[in-house]
């Protein structure tokens, strides 16, 4: 899913408090504090991108019912069916299982 505004992990840290599988991949990275000068952190690989484990019925409630998870935008595909119409781009479990194992090793 898409998290605008960069709230990335701070969708997390909800999704994690309902037990809701979750994925931001992560890196080091060198960043220019004011109080500590250079500083290596842990960031996000890539802003404004979760992948969730879970239905669509759950994330779309989870939308509806809380304005904590409004951020959350579902990443659109073009329908292998229906060219002119879109579909809610999904992960196979098994790429993804090995997407973590790729994305896991630093």
């Amino acid at each position: 899913m898409r998290v605008t505004y960069h709230r990335e992990m701070k969708i997390k840290c909800l999704l994690d408090k309902l037990n809701i599988e979750n994925l931001i991949p992560m890196h080091y990275e060198l960043v220019e504090t004011k109080d500590e000068g250079k500083k290596r952190m842990l960031l996000p690989a890539i802003h404004n991108l979760i992948f969730v484990h879970s239905t669509q019925e759950t994330l779309t409630q989870l939308k509806m019912t809380y304005a904590e998870f409004s951020p959350m935008r579902y990443i659109m595909k073009k329908s292998v069916i229906d060219p002119k119409q879109s579909e809610i781009m999904t992960i196979p479990d098994n790429q993804m299982n090995n997407f973590i194992r790729v994305a896991s090793v630093q």
